[in-house]
């Protein structure tokens, strides 16, 4: 009988509970994405001429894209690409068309390394999407029409053109496959096979094929086809560039061009007359390794005898030529850009003669990359294409291996002024990411790893890290970031590894970085941990085997070889610390789990019969020897360890078929168990899945337009339930959150400093709840990265105030405070985002903080002068070296008489420490002068 009534109860707790999770419906989710800007390669800028403000940018591995006016930002139009999808799911694109008549049609080719090409149509400017897939060639046992947008020679110009006499009719230029025709807009192809070469398949030139393609406008009427075209291709081959008079029927070789085997057409413009035609050629296909090239002008090209002639432009050492425009107001002024300057940089050449004289633009001098300032130490690069803006011939735009520039007043240089270039990417993401760390403290919200771009410290999603990217202040970036990880109990340390043979450790939040003791020549990349603590890291590099590293204080041992009990692991092993036990580390390879209890020192292998194929293997906080493994495109879904590797269990097994990749995130309110997020696909759906109840049952979190091709990383937000962050392979960071916090309210009234009790006072508008810690206030330091932490804080909901205690020992200094509390919010569940205070000061020689320098503080110095150790700034230590001395004194006397100033006379002059004080502005007036009324204005709101 008690066995029955047990079961009973049991039964009843667990309908209960199930019904309590029934019961627990978060709201609707909407995504963004977090702010680098650009950070890559952008092949191609597609004006509309039907149009004002309608443009589109083509990227080699992250889709397309157009700008919107009205948001005044860039909209990407390939996110619906599944990882699944093998044509479009590294969002590679191959070429791309703008229709001349109609604003509304837009076309694509996508497909990357080889894939069988999908070329798309769009009616309603990219916003949905018609494909026509490439048929298989089942005599030669391929796909008929192969892409590879990533591939060697993206630098050339327009593969894909539109007749602009005949909208209907569009030909693509292949790599591999020769010259193809549609018809009807695109919604079918067929290959030309007049056409009289498919380019090169091996060498320099190897698998680039068709360069570009020119319709003459002028050699049609509109309702009829053009009938000359021009098409050049990258080949060895003495004929690269062809001609037809017969709309595409037969072809030829342009008479009089150079016939060199090592220099290629990568691109070209021809006049509204079509009378002239202008080529760029380089001795390599690019995007690198060109190291001269020519300028071409043929005039009279549709002519028996066309008329070459190579333009006066300056000899590159090195460097090639690559984008080239004419203006569509004058076509008598035209502009290039070279490729591969490395040494000089690249820049843009103008003219205003047709080619007869030439100037350099001289960009570097005019760029403003204030919306992405790690484009400060990478600078302009790849410039392949540059075009003008067919409304306004002030408008031009040219690509970069980081993303856009845009100029408004080209016209500038006519009268030898500047022309300003704006780093113009906003809304364009385009990274590959390797890693995500959203720490469970601290002022930053993210950090992250990426390709070419080392990877950011995040602030704030919506932002481009105002201090670049990783070791960018150092000047020891790495390029391709392969890992980052972060102390869990302790946000100071962290440490990355990338494309370096020394890896990088940080132990002020990633503010700066240091490299470790450099490894062995061709080591460089694989997985790197560290421990909850900061003082144990492991790394698994490339080309060497599995090592620990020991810290102490602020410096770290040399690397040491980890050693196994059985067989160890080789390179490219799945590393992870296990965040709640101190010392615990995990290798995973193959189907073999080993872990080690002191900091990598020794390894024990614990299983061999573990899942095969993972792709990710992370630790559950707060679950110590919790592990998830994601098993990728294995399809055999997501599997979960709870005693540290030993043993493991497939969750969700009949739905969750397919994990790409796992992250782990805050726990549901009244809950522990931290959520799981995955990409792949449960019940037969694919994209992003949120679970939780430790994997039983899951939320799709994702639709149809958010799939991103396929995803490199997963990660939740520890500090918020319900925020993931998605590290895509090519579309950078994506984020998602639910409706009702993001974008969030600010909640918050407002923040101001007691200069007496040495506090930051905040009040809310309106009834608020939750919690706040010391790391939800941000001290910074004003014209510095240095940032402060209070040392305790009060909350009370009641009253809505909350009182920040700060520490002593703070530089005579201006200072913004910021409030990041996400854990605070108001009735209607919004959650506090972000606010600001400032700027507020501490008052050099103000040892009593009474707002007044004076006898008080003149005592306070008099007791303790001559005092050599252990003073602090209330005893009158300003130069804070912990004694009071003559310093002290003199910082007193300069200062004696100062009653509170307004911070603007804080740039009077430095302290010792050589930050800023006020000083009766450094004595040129009286304390009287300072205390008017109009020079108070704003005082009381900052600081009182």
């Amino acid at each position: 009988m008690r066995k029955q009534i047990k079961r009973r109860v049991v039964a009843e707790i667990m309908r209960l509970e199930s019904r309590a999770m029934l019961a627990f419906t978060p709201g609707p989710v909407v995504w963004d994405q977090v702010a680098m800007r650009g950070t890559g390669f952008i092949t191609g800028i597609y004006y509309s001429e039907a149009e004002e403000n309608l443009v589109y940018a083509q990227t080699d591995m992250g889709g397309t894209y157009r700008w919107d006016e009205s948001l005044a930002r860039w909209t990407p139009l390939n996110d619906w690409s599944k990882y699944n999808d093998w044509s479009v799911q590294q969002l590679g694109v191959d070429g791309m068309a703008v229709d001349p008549d109609d604003p509304n049609r837009v076309y694509q080719v996508a497909g990357t390394y080889n894939s069988p090409a999908a070329i798309l149509r769009s009616s309603d400017k990219g916003s949905t999407w018609s494909r026509w897939n490439s048929p298989w060639d089942s005599t030669n046992s391929r796909y008929a029409l192969r892409a590879n947008g990533n591939g060697n020679g993206r630098t050339v110009g327009a593969r894909m053109a539109i007749d602009p006499n005949l909208t209907t009719k569009l030909l693509f230029g292949s790599r591999l496959d020769g010259l193809w025709q549609s018809t009807n807009r695109a919604a079918n192809w067929t290959k030309l096979s007049a056409f009289p070469t498919s380019g090169d398949s091996s060498g320099t030139a190897s698998q680039v094929g068709i360069s570009w393609i020119l319709f003459d406008k002028a050699s049609g009427t509109p309702g009829t086809a053009s009938q000359r075209i021009y098409i050049g291709v990258a080949t060895s081959a003495g004929t690269k560039v062809f001609r037809s008079g017969d709309a595409g029927t037969t072809w030829s070789a342009l008479p009089g061009q150079p016939t060199s085997a090592t220099l290629f057409p990568l691109r070209a413009a021809i006049t509204p007359t079509g009378d002239t035609l202008y080529l760029t050629y380089s001795n390599h296909v690019g995007p690198n390794d060109a190291t001269t090239g020519s300028v071409y002008k043929v005039s009279n090209p549709a002519s028996a005898t066309p008329t070459w002639g190579t333009l006066p432009l300056p000899v590159l050492s090195p460097g090639g030529w690559s984008g080239v425009a004419i203006d569509p107001a004058d076509q008598n002024r035209l502009v290039v850009s070279t490729l591969d300057r490395w040494g000089a940089r690249d820049d843009l050449y103008r003219s205003t003669d047709a080619g007869l004289t030439w100037k350099a633009v001289n960009i570097r001098a005019q760029l403003d990359n204030s919306s992405a300032p790690f484009a400060n130490s990478v600078g302009p690069h790849w410039i392949s294409d540059v075009q003008f803006d067919p409304f306004d011939s002030n408008e031009l735009m040219f690509t970069t291996g980081n993303g856009l520039y845009r100029t408004s007043n080209l016209g500038a240089l006519d009268s030898n002024s500047p022309a300003a270039f704006r780093f113009f990417n906003d809304g364009i993401e385009q990274a590959l990411v390797s890693e995500i760390v959203a720490p469970p403290s601290g002022e930053a919200k993210l950090f992250t790893s990426v390709g070419d771009r080392d990877g950011f410290r995040h602030l704030d999603l919506g932002v481009s890290p105002a201090t670049g990217s990783h070791g960018q202040s150092q000047n020891i970036r790495m390029g391709t970031g392969s890992d980052i990880a972060i102390a869990w109990n302790d946000p100071r340390y962290l440490v990355r590894s990338g494309s370096s043979s020394s890896a990088q450790f940080s132990i002020d939040n990633g503010i700066t970085w240091t490299r470790f003791a450099a490894q062995a020549s061709g080591v460089s990349g694989g997985e790197i941990e560290i421990s909850p603590d900061g003082s144990r890291a492991v790394w698994d590099p490339g080309g060497a085997s599995l090592r620990y590293a020991t810290r102490t204080g602020s410096t770290w041992s040399a690397w040491t070889a980890s050693t196994f009990t059985g067989a160890a692991p080789t390179d490219n092993a799945r590393l992870a610390a296990d965040l709640t036990l101190t010392n615990t580390f995990y290798a995973y390879q193959g189907t073999s789990v080993w872990r080690s209890t002191d900091g990598g020192a020794n390894f024990v292998r614990l299983a061999t019969t573990a899942p095969g194929s993972g792709s990710t293997l992370r630790s559950v906080f707060s679950q110590p020897g919790h592990l998830l493994l994601s098993t990728g495109f294995s399809n055999t879904g997501l599997w979960r360890s709870t005693d540290g590797g030993a043993t493991w269990g497939r969750l969700a097994t009949s739905a969750l078929t397919t994990a790409l990749e796992v992250g782990v995130g805050a726990a549901p309110p009244g809950r522990t168990y931290p959520t799981i997020f995955v990409g792949g696909m449960v019940s037969s759906r694919t994209g992003f899945f949120r679970s939780d109840d430790q994997g039983a049952t899951w939320v799709e979190i994702s639709d149809a337009s958010k799939q991103f091709g396929i995803p490199k990383v997963v990660q939740g937000d520890p500090r918020v339930f319900g925020r993931a962050y998605i590290g895509t392979d090519g579309r950078g960071v994506q984020w998602v959150d639910f409706a009702d916090r993001t974008p969030p309210t600010v909640v918050g009234a407002g923040i101001s400093y007691d200069v007496v009790s040495n506090t930051i006072d905040v009040s809310f508008s309106e009834d608020v709840s939750g919690t706040l810690d010391v790391s939800d206030l941000v001290l910074t330091r004003t014209g510095t990265t240095q940032t402060f932490q209070p040392t305790d804080v009060t909350f009370d909901a009641v009253t809505k105030t909350a009182r920040f205690s700060l520490p002593d020992g703070m530089p005579d200094a201006v200072y913004n405070a910021r409030l990041v509390a996400s854990e605070v919010s108001d009735a209607a569940g919004n959650r506090m985002a972000s606010d600001t205070t400032g700027p507020f000061f501490v008052l050099a020689g103000d040892a009593n903080r009474d707002r007044a320098i004076d006898f008080g503080d003149l005592l306070a110095v008099a007791r303790n002068y001559g005092r050599v150790s252990g003073v602090t700034w209330h005893e009158g230590d300003f130069t804070r070296d912990g004694r009071v001395d003559f310093s002290d004194l003199l910082i007193l006397a300069r200062a004696y008489g100062t009653n509170l100033l307004s911070p603007a006379s804080l740039s009077g002059r430095p302290s010792a420490d050589g930050a800023l004080h006020g000083s009766a502005r450094a004595g040129r007036e009286r304390p009287a002068d300072v205390l008017r009324p109009e020079s108070r204005r704003g005082v009381d709101a900052a600081v009182e």
